[in-house]
């Protein structure tokens, strides 16, 4: 996503879902497992933008993410509705971070 062109609001982050995973990955920091009624198939999230450095430490698993999972899509969300979707991993508060 380049910034530069659209230029965010300094509390912006953003929000990368992957869909349709085919198997089970752990969620450490920063991520998490996002459940939809109507697929069987695993979804996750990461709260932070990818090249950030705290992620860094993950990045094999991102790196599977990209790989097993048939699609993503990065999305800019409101900075301190991750931070409380990081503290309090619910789909309420995932909701509430795509809609600020």
């Amino acid at each position: 996503f380049n910034e530069t062109a659209f230029p965010f609001a300094s509390t912006t982050e953003l929000i990368t879902i992957y869909y349709d995973c085919g198997r089970d990955f752990s969620v450490p920091p920063f991520t998490g497992e996002l459940e939809c009624e109507d697929n069987s198939r695993k979804n996750y999230y990461v709260t932070k933008n990818l090249t950030s450095p705290l992620l860094q430490g993950i990045s094999g698993l991102l790196n599977d993410l990209r790989v097993l999972c048939n699609k993503n899509v990065t999305i800019p969300a409101s900075g301190p509705a991750l931070a409380t979707l990081q503290s309090t991993s619910n789909t309420d508060n995932l909701k509430k971070a795509l809609e600020e």
